[in-house]
């Protein structure tokens, strides 16, 4: 063992002798101290950046799908104001003139609730079924608001109460199929109809 341990010997002299005492080189050990802390602060800044920029789309598209949201809430409850005023009984058809004037001067007795009630459900049908599409509909495109107006009925030339409440209840319809649609839920598909003949 003797030879062994002399052999070890010469062998760490000769080690130690060519590469001589490890020196630490301070300015290098704090440059490499520097750029590491560099490359750390640049990637939390690219981090805080990355993470500022999505939580303010994120709020962008939240108060675009709230003002979306409220505004077709708004127009649900339109229609559903016009469906309770036609509930209450209305006038349609031959009862106003074009000029939604009662026809009262040609004989006719004209009831003063179903009058106002009228009176309020063509304010509301005008400003829907003529308007232009309500602000804050986001992506709602013209064609697809035509689509949803078309159904809007007109008391002026509905024939009956019941077509009335039926093109109110379509309207509905159409619109909530367009908001279940932005807000990624499932739509109710048209059934077919069956031919019982």
């Amino acid at each position: 063992f003797a030879a062994l341990r002399m052999r070890e010997a010469d062998l760490e002299k000769h080690l130690g002798s060519v590469q001589g005492e490890e020196v630490k080189d301070e300015v290098r050990e704090k440059a490499r101290e520097d750029a590491r802390k560099l490359k750390l602060a640049t990637e939390t800044a690219a981090a805080t950046t990355r993470a500022e920029t999505t939580a303010k789309a994120d709020a962008e598209r939240a108060a675009t799908d709230t003002a979306r949201e409220r505004q077709t809430d708004q127009t649900l409850a339109d229609l559903d104001q016009m469906e309770k005023l036609a509930n209450g009984g209305i006038y349609t058809g031959g009862m106003i003139d074009s000029a939604g004037n009662f026809l009262a001067s040609k004989g006719f007795a004209v009831d003063q609730g179903k009058a106002n009630r009228t009176s309020q459900i063509m304010q509301l049908a005008t400003m829907l079924k003529f308007g232009v599409k309500p602000p804050g509909m986001g992506a709602m495109s013209d064609a697809e608001w035509k689509i949803i107006q078309d159904a809007i009925p007109d008391p002026r030339s509905a024939g009956t109460e019941g077509q009335l409440i039926a093109g109110i209840k379509e309207a509905r319809r159409r619109l909530t199929q367009w908001k279940n649609r932005q807000a990624g839920k499932p739509t109710e598909t048209a059934q077919p109809s069956r031919n019982r003949g």
